[in-house]
């Protein structure tokens, strides 16, 4: 199944890769890339489109956990009503704008390529919510079998997926200076959850209330770097270079303006969770 599948048409394995290939843009500094990215999200997922109303669904049936089995039976029924209730031409239609997006604006033939962890649920959930939309496209022995993986994917517990290595390049930048120090010249650049999170949250922002609590969100996160950032410095001797960088890096962050929330702002968030991730490390 996941051989003949088409993962252009996969609106979950598309946002998973547009993601991941914002991810690995931003580790290799590469801002247009990841412009683009945020770009095609921003437009082609917006709340009010087929689009993601089928992202939501995806959502709802990879995300969730459940101990219970009737409820993991409940959630699947609702998703099916919800899939009957698409509009599958206008979809189809949004499906190929986004895939004509990604073509203009990515250009990328590894675009498609890279590997995405859950691909085989992604895959056996777009399969099911076509099956689902138009009776008849799938027999009944297959969208059986395919209920039951989601429903035991339902009952599974879900662990964080941590990207594969995004590169093996040390980066040349001040931060990387500091934590290299510490981490014996080693610096990991798998994007941890905080920063998937991030990404999520900014790139389905829709409303003042979603920007207003991703702001506070990010001045959480501000806050308690510039803590351990106090902590770290003070166990450098005054006449170290590397205290005078990781006071410049401070002054830089706590500078940070979070009344307007872009694409910049949250690159230099990404930088900052994993600095904070890297200065927790170190403390162990």
């Amino acid at each position: 199944m996941t051989k003949s599948h088409n993962k252009k048409r996969n609106v979950g394995i598309v946002y998973e890769m547009l993601l991941q290939y914002a991810a690995r843009s931003i580790v290799e500094s590469k801002p247009e890339a990841v412009k683009n990215c945020f770009s095609i999200i921003k437009k082609h997922f917006k709340p009010e489109t087929e689009l993601y109303r089928e992202f939501r669904l995806f959502n709802a049936l990879v995300k969730t956990t459940t101990s219970s089995g009737p409820v993991a039976g409940t959630i699947i029924s609702e998703a099916k009503a919800q899939a009957r209730m698409t509009d599958a031409g206008k979809l189809d239609y949004e499906k190929s704008l986004l895939i004509k997006s990604i073509n203009h604006k990515i250009n990328d033939k590894s675009f498609y390529r890279q590997r995405i962890p859950e691909y085989r649920v992604l895959a056996t959930i777009q399969t099911l919510l076509n099956g689902w939309r138009e009776p008849g496209k799938i027999d009944i022995p297959t969208i059986a079998l395919f209920e039951h993986q989601v429903k035991d994917w339902l009952l599974k517990e879900k662990k964080e997926i941590s990207l594969e290595e995004l590169s093996n390049t040390d980066a040349d930048n001040l931060v990387v200076k500091i934590m290299t120090e510490k981490l014996n010249n080693r610096y990991g650049q798998a994007l941890n959850s905080e920063q998937k999170s991030i990404i999520r949250s900014y790139t389905l922002m829709s409303s003042d209330k979603d920007r207003e609590a991703l702001a506070e969100r990010l001045s959480g996160i501000k806050g308690r770097v510039l803590e351990d950032l106090d902590e770290y410095i003070e166990t450098l001797n005054e006449s170290n270079y590397l205290r005078k960088k990781a006071q410049s890096v401070r002054e830089d962050i706590a500078k940070t303006n979070l009344d307007s929330i872009d694409d910049d702002t949250v690159s230099k968030f990404l930088t900052i969770s994993q600095l904070k991730t890297e200065l927790l490390e170190g403390e162990k």
